[in-house]
This record gives C-alpha cells, sequence and structure tokens, in this order.
C-alpha cells in the first residue's frame, strides 16, 4: 500500500483549540507504519532465498545432466568393446580428461605412475552385512587396475614400474613411493600419493595376487636340472623379526617325526693316504719336486730337487706294507719319477706332479675318483705290457671323473709308451680304496620319496623355504654325528674327522645380530630354482638338506664355493644318493682354496670334458648380485615382508631370463631358417 501522511493537529481540532484526540490518532498511525515496514522487510528475505534456491535447483540439475551425460558415455564406450552386458557394473575409463569436484573424497581416485585420476565407479550395496554399509564393487583386472577398496585404485603400470626398478636397482619402496608422491606435484587436481605405511600395505596386497605368466623353471634345464650352482648370499634380517615358524629344510620337524639314521658313523669316509702328517710332507715334496729351475742357461742346464721326494719315499718304505697297502703301491712309482732323467722329465713331470698331489690330498678317495670307477680302476691296474682295447675305453671313461690320471695315460698313448707297472699297481690300489671306502659308508638305502609330505606344511611365507617343486623327504637326523643337524665345537669334528682342511673363510656373515642370509639355488641359465632364509650361518648342511629334501636324484653336477668340504659332508650321510654327483668349486672362488686338492676344481675337469667348458659356474654370483639390490630393504622388514620380497623378486628375475631366453632362441632360428634359404 502507499505510504500515508501522518495526520495534522488542525485536521482534528473543530474548536480551534488543537486538542481534539490528535494524540491517540498519532501512536495508531505509528504502530500501523512498523506493522508495514516488518512485513516488506520479510517479503525481500523470502524473495532473495527463492532466488537462491532456484540458482541451487540450476545448479544440481546442470551437476545430474552431466554426469548422466558421462555415465551413458562411459557405457556406451563398454558395451561397443566388451558387448551389451559389459556395463552394468562399470563405469570407469582412463583417458586425460580430469573432472574438478568440489569433494574428492566423495569420488574414486585412480593412483597411476604420474598423477591421479579421478573417476566414478558404480557399486552395490552388500546384502549380508548391510548394517555395516559395505559396498561391492569390480574387480577391473581386466582392465589393468588394482580395487583395494572401491576408493583407492592402483594400476598394475605402477606396480610394474616398480618390480622393474626392483630388479634393476637397489629401490627400497620408500624411495619408490617419495619418487612417485614427488611427480605428483604436477597433477592438476593437487592430490597426494598415499602415505608411506598405506602404501606398503596396498604392496603386499598385491604381491599375494601377483601371477606370473610365464614357466617357472628354465625351459632349457627342466624342472631338475643336472648341473646345480648354489651359493649363498648375506640379505640378512635382524634377529628381533625371526618368528618360530622359520623352519628351512635344515630345521628338524617336531620330536617323533625326523626319522634318525644310526648306522653312519663318523670317519669312515677317508682320504687314500691314512696318516695326515705324510700326507702334508708329500705334498710338500711334490711341490718343491714339481718347481723346475735353470741352473745355468748357457748350457741350458735344468735341475730338480728331488731330496725332499726321495726322503718320502725311504718314509713310505719303512711302513708296514701288509696294513699301509696305498703307501707301499704308492713308493716305487714316487722312486721312479725322483729317478727320471732331465729329458724324461720335461714332458712328463707336470702331468704326473698333478696326479700324484691330487693322490695325496687330505680330501676323501671318493672326491678323486667315484665309485663308479672302481670297475674300470681295477680293471686297468692289473698288470699288463700294453694297452689293450677295454684300456682305452677306460681311459676315455677317466677323463671325465679323473682328468689328472686320464692325461697321464693319454700321454702314453699318444706317444705309444708302456705304462709302468707300478702306476697300474697305484691305480688298482686307488680302485681297491674307492671301492672299500664306498662300502664303509653305503650301510643304508636312501629314504623313499614322500609326495604327500608337502600337502600340510605350513606356507612359504611362514617357513621362509620357497622352491619350485615340492618336498618329498625329510632330512634324517645322524646321531652318531656330533651336533648333526645343529651347531658342533670345532674339538668335535676334529675328532670325527668331520672338519675340513680347506681355509676358506666367510667374511661377509659378521653381524651377531642379523640371520644367517640366504641360500639359493640356480641352474647355468641363472634361473632361480629356491631358496630359504639361514637362521644362523651358511652351511654345508644347508646344501645337503635343501637339495636332499626336493630332488628326487641327486644333480649330476654341484658347483659351490665350499664344494671341498660339501663331497665329504654328503658322501659320509647318505653315499647312495649322491654316490654319481661331482662336487666342484667354481673358477671365481678356487683362487680360495689354497691347501684343496685341484679334484675339487671346476677348471680341473674344464680341460678334459668338452661339455663342462659351456657350463656358466658364475651363473650363482651373478643372481647374488641381483639379490643385493633388495639387501637394505629386507634388513628392515619383518620376516614375513622380507620372504616375500625374496620371492617377488626371484619370480621377476627369472620371468626376465626365460624372456631373454626366448627371444635370443627365436633370432638363432630366424638365422638359421635365412641360411637354409
Amino acid at each position: 500500500p502507499p505510504p500515508q501522511r501522518s495526520p495534522s493537529p488542525g485536521q482534528y481540532d473543530a474548536d480551534g483549540n488543537g486538542d481534539d484526540g490528535w494524540e491517540a490518532d498519532h501512536e495508531a498511525f505509528a504502530q500501523a507504519q512498523a506493522v508495514q515496514d516488518a512485513e516488506q522487510a520479510d517479503f525481500e528475505r523470502q524473495q532473495q532465498v527463492g532466488e537462491e534456491l532456484d540458482a541451487e535447483y540450476d545448479r544440481e540439475a546442470r551437476a545430474e545432466i552431466e554426469l548422466d551425460e558421462l555415465i551413458d558415455g562411459y557405457r556406451a564406450c563398454i558395451t561397443q568393446n566388451y558387448g551389451a552386458g559389459g556395463g552394468e557394473a562399470l563405469c570407469i575409463r582412463l583417458d586425460p580428461y580430469v573432472w574438478v569436484l568440489e569433494d574428492w573424497d566423495d569420488y574414486t581416485k585412480v593412483y597411476t605412475s604420474t598423477g591421479v585420476v579421478v573417476r566414478i565407479v558404480e557399486t552395490q550395496a552388500c546384502i549380508c552385512r548391510r548394517r555395516h554399509k559395505f559396498t561391492i564393487g569390480p574387480d577391473l583386472v581386466e582392465n589393468g587396475v588394482f580395487n583395494l577398496n572401491n576408493r583407492s585404485l592402483f594400476t598394475h603400470e605402477l606396480f610394474a614400474n616398480l618390480f622393474t626398478q626392483l630388479n634393476t636397482s637397489a629401490t627400497p619402496l620408500a624411495s619408490f613411493r617419495l619418487n612417485i608422491h614427488r611427480s605428483y606435484s604436477n597433477n592438476p587436481n593437487g592430490l597426494p600419493f598415499p602415505s608411506p605405511r598405506a602404501f606398503n600395505n596396498v604392496f603386499y596386497i598385491v604381491e599375494k595376487l601377483y601371477v606370473l605368466d610365464t614357466p617357472e623353471h628354465c625351459v632349457e634345464c627342466g624342472q631338475f636340472p643336472s648341473t646345480l650352482i648354489c651359493d649363498g648370499v648375506a640379505n640378512c634380517i635382524s634377529n628381533r623379526n625371526i618368528t618360530a615358524s622359520l623352519c628351512p629344510p635344515t630345521v628338524p620337524p617336531p620330536a617323533g617325526r625326523q626319522p634318525i639314521v644310526e648306522d653312519v658313523a663318523p670317519s669312515r669316509n677317508r682320504p687314500f693316504l691314512a696318516q695326515a702328517p705324510l700326507r702334508r710332507r708329500l705334498i710338500a715334496a711334490l711341490e718343491q719336486a714339481g718347481s723346475i729351475e735353470e741352473v745355468d742357461e748357457e748350457e741350458g742346464g735344468e735341475e730338480v730337487n728331488v731330496v725332499s721326494l726321495q726322503a718320502v719315499v725311504g718314509e713310505l718304505k719303512e711302513l708296514p706294507a701288509g696294513r699301509y697297502r696305498a703307501e707301499a703301491a704308492l713308493a716305487p712309482l714316487l722312486l721312479e719319477l725322483a729317478n727320471l732323467t732331465i729329458t724324461d722329465r720335461r714332458p712328463l713331470y707336470s702331468l704326473y706332479i698333478a696326479f700324484l698331489l691330487q693322490v695325496a690330498a687330505h680330501e676323501p678317495v671318493l672326491q678323486l675318483a667315484p665309485v663308479a670307477l672302481a670297475p674300470s680302476l681295477l680293471r686297468f691296474g692289473t698288470p699288463g705290457p700294453h694297452l689293450a682295447e677295454h684300456d682305452k675305453d677306460d681311459i676315455r671313461w677317466f677323463a671325465s671323473r679323473c682328468p689328472s690320471l686320464a692325461r697321464v695315460l693319454l700321454f702314453h698313448t699318444t706317444h705309444q709308451l708302456p705304462v709302468p707297472l707300478s702306476l697300474r699297481s697305484l691305480i688298482f690300489e686307488i680302485g681297491n680304496s674307492v671301492q672299500s671306502n664306498f662300502d664303509r659308508i653305503a650301510t643304508h638305502a636312501t629314504p623313499a620319496v614322500d609326495l604327500a609330505l608337502d600337502d600340510n606344511r605350513p606356507s612359504w611365507r611362514e617357513t621362509g623355504s620357497s622352491y619350485l617343486m615340492p618336498k618329498i623327504r625329510t632330512r634324517p637326523l645322524y646321531s652318531k654325528f656330533a651336533g648333526d643337524g645343529g651347531v658342533a665345537s670345532r674339538a668335535e669334528k676334529k675328532r670325527e674327522g668331520d672338519i675340513p682342511p680347506c681355509t676358506k673363510l666367510y667374511n661377509t656373515y659378521t653381524k651377531a645380530s642379523q640371520s644367517g642370509g640366504v641360500m639359493a639355488l640356480w641352474c647355468t641359465h641363472s634361473i632361480n630354482y629356491g631358496f630359504h632364509f639361514i637362521p644362523r650361518g651358511e652351511g654345508r648342511n644347508d646344501v645337503f638338506s635343501a637339495i636332499f629334501s626336493h630332488w628326487p636324484t641327486a644333480p649330476k653336477i654341484i658347483v659351490y664355493d665350499f664344494a671341498c668340504a660339501l663331497a665329504g659332508y654328503c658322501m659320509s650321510r647318505e653315499a647312495h644318493y649322491w654316490k654319481e654327483t661331482l662336487f666342484v668349486i667354481d673358477q671365481l672362488h678356487q683362487r680360495d682354496h689354497r691347501k684343496c686338492s685341484n679334484a675339487c676344481y671346476l677348471e680341473t675337469y674344464m680341460s678334459t670334458d668338452p661339455t663342462l667348458k659351456y657350463v656358466n659356474s658364475s651363473a650363482a654370483e651373478c643372481g647374488n648380485n641381483g639379490l643385493g639390490r633388495i639387501r637394505l630393504s629386507m634388513s628392515y622388514m619383518t620376516q614375513e615382508h622380507a620372504v616375500a620380497l625374496c620371492r617377488l623378486f626371484t619370480n621377476v628375475w627369472n620371468r626376465v631370463k626365460i624372456i631373454k631366453m626366448a627371444s635370443s632362441r627365436a633370432q638363432k632360428d630366424a638365422r638359421r631358417a635365412r641360411g637354409r634359404v
């Protein structure tokens, strides 16, 4: 209504005095004016609220239209790519488009290597636990995405990048996460990468679901390689993180479940020469006699110091022949060697010295020649004037397992020289010693294979033992060996003859507050066939138990940097199982074994066996160098996480090696095909 004027005093003045009801009328007018102003203000407020509601309705309508169009576009795209039913539960597409929203917590974040992509995932309520308001979302594995909780999604490309860095460089998880977090600074929406703890949890969840599509074992060597390279690596964890579930093959099962072998005793696997002082003097004399010194260059004369050798020969002759048959058979050959002329010494001396050094070695005689050679040694040792046909076959057989003897005999064959009777007698005695030694230690048969043994075992995550083949045997307890399966003192081992003469030391395992590292087994193509965590320190028992528990038959060749002592350890306990195995030291570590016989070196057999020239004896060093890249990460981890990371590394390592082998083979086949065309 239009505003009204206030009444003047003369308007109600009938008698001209100005006091006829004017004051009452003026008060009523003021009240009416106040009511009118309040109604006007309320009307304006209502009008403002209406405008705000209209604007809000417009924004919601526009957002709903955009959302419907986006979802319809996603469904149309999925229907086009996956069929009519492909888009029922999937409403996600990874593309460069970034949809900026006001509240990020209400939408799904997809984490990649370069930034966060915000998308919408269609879910439905879980009917089994409705009161917790859980939702069911898509798996998205076919789309290269790992769905953690319908709110946080991680692309497979992100973890593939992590696995690649773990295998190519020493990249801890924290460093990788920090690099990704810093790379997110260029993301337009400004969303950060998950926290270190959250990312670690996601990593170990993904690790459990990670499946390789390549063969687990080497395509060249098969499931059980005939040549196995063993080595320990110092990937240690803290002793505080070791749990009671750690159970490598060396740890015996609970009481009453471990088989006990009582008929195997120490000191039965003996060297060829029984007396250790005599062996040391003979080795020193042979080394001194083997050094040919020039006397006068003008005359061309040479001198060989055989005084010590003659003294040893005199010492051998004084021993009772009936009790010391090996020493009695060795004395005539040493005497003939000391009496050789200068002309005869040049071609023969080095060959005989190398052979006799192996005869006088401290290692058991079965390292010089396996029991399979015993019949040939006995047959060849029978005295005869000339080489027969079967002798030539025996020499070829000697070349693969007793190369030093084969080189001596091949020299006689090539130059058509008769084999000395003293050498034949020594060979006969070596064959007799090999057979009698084996008969003393082969007191029981190899335990049978139990295929059901691996069914009820705990997971490799708990035991710390992961191999490509199931466990088929339990390591027995050899009760007559002091500390068998555990730790024995040096005095006990020396008293039993179970202590090796080798002086090799392990310099890497020095920290008492950490575990003993990891024992890994490799084929010649650097494919890992398994590993187990060592609770205390690396030893011969780790190799023995790992192979004996998982291989039905022993490998033909075992390369180990402590093979000089491993051979006697294995043969003394399971002679039938290991009787055809050759234990050798790789070329890289043989320089550390100065007191060991040449019969323990792989290089010795490579000169007579051409197939061994292609054995990559450093394959374990290549693999251990790779495992060293995760050493720092493992040192701070719990036992379960360290085992999981080690298993993941070896799986990815094997995958890369197998793919490279397949590619190399395809290239060779292509070259051969082009050559035939």
